[in-house]
């Protein structure tokens, strides 16, 4: 596996501002060195913060939960984190697990440069940097809802913009003069609720909402959090792959059969992503995306490998159609497979 190399350069005429240029892979072996850089960043005062992508080989899951937690603190304190030169492999896993609603994925620094100083993506919700403590004002009542408990919140002047993806849209009658801040019941992110309406904190996904006479409730998603994972093609995956699918299913409750199933399905997945998209290489990675609701178990996987075309479906996917409920396999428009199931 390639190391990573890290070269940071402060931009004069920006205040706050600065651009990491990277290359090689953030994973496992180096997501140390990379935390402990952009911590070190952050302390400095830079609070506008560009990452370079231009040389960028591969991200794991950790080093792209690495990247969201940054693009938190750095938005805390007044900035945000944008990224930019983003090569096609390492793009389309940002998209196809909705990451790039975190952070601006930019063609250039001027770009880059803009994006934060309109504040970026703040997915979901609008993110409020840590506030002065004042002297405390009478709040409104904010009761709790489910598995959470009660929350106070603080009223402030609304200067921010609307959120990105409001799950309502209040018409503008009903839309108070003031934001509240509140933190985050689950992981006490600071956010700010602009107007009634329900919204997600881009943390954790708790579902928060704001009633018309501003009580606060907040309310954990039902969905199980999901998993994600990026192997390569080499025996010593494709056995933890499969160990680990039937083990997902076991505790989901699957049956005995289902679960049997799902070691062919992954045994069969390996075998078209390492013969025929990768054909025979052990050095390319594919995505593994998990996750669970009202016991139904979701598999996407993607790759930035040969495409599969239509006719080579059936005869590459036959115990896996046999197996899952629902399968489609499409081309990704920028290269490679997006393959969808569920069982």
């Amino acid at each position: 596996m390639a190391g990573l190399e890290i070269q940071f350069k402060p931009i004069e005429q920006v205040p706050g501002g600065g651009v990491v240029e990277l290359a090689g892979a953030i994973d496992t072996k180096t997501i140390a060195e990379f935390q402990k850089t952009l911590d070190s960043i952050q302390q400095k005062g830079v609070q506008k913060l560009v990452l370079d992508f231009s040389k960028v080989k591969y991200v794991n899951s950790t080093g792209l939960g690495a990247l969201v937690k940054y693009a938190d603190t750095f938005r805390q304190v007044g900035g945000g984190v944008a990224l930019m030169k983003v090569p096609a492999k390492v793009k389309i896993v940002i998209e196809m697990l909705g990451l790039n609603a975190f952070f601006e994925i930019c063609n250039n620094l001027n770009e880059a440069l803009e994006a934060l100083n309109r504040g970026g993506k703040q997915g979901g919700v609008v993110v409020s940097p840590p506030k002065k403590k004042e002297a405390p004002k009478a709040p409104p009542r904010a009761r709790s809802s489910g598995r959470v408990t009660s929350l106070q919140t603080t009223p402030v002047p609304s200067q921010a913009p609307a959120p990105s993806a409001p799950a309502q849209s209040p018409s503008p009658e009903a839309a108070p003069a003031q934001a509240l801040v509140v933190n985050c019941q689950s992981c006490q992110l600071p956010l700010e609720l602009p107007s009634v309406g329900n919204f997600q904190c881009p943390r954790c996904f708790t579902i928060v909402s704001r009633s018309p006479n501003n009580e606060v409730t907040f309310q954990m998603p039902h969905k199980t959090p999901p998993i994600t994972m990026a192997l390569n093609c080499t025996p010593m995956c494709t056995e933890g792959f499969r160990y680990f699918l039937v083990a997902f299913g076991k505790k989901m409750g699957l049956s005995e059969s289902v679960t049997q199933g799902l070691d062919q399905v992954a045994r069969e997945l390996a075998q078209v992503m390492t013969q025929y998209v990768y054909e025979g290489s052990q050095k390319d990675f594919y995505h593994v995306y998990l996750s669970a609701s009202n016991g139904k178990l979701k598999i996407r996987i993607s790759d930035y490998g040969k495409v599969i075309p239509p006719d080579k479906i059936p005869s590459l996917f036959r115990r896996t159609k046999e197996v899952m409920k629902e399968f489609r396999c499409d081309p990704h428009p920028r290269g490679g497979n997006l393959i969808h199931m569920e069982c």
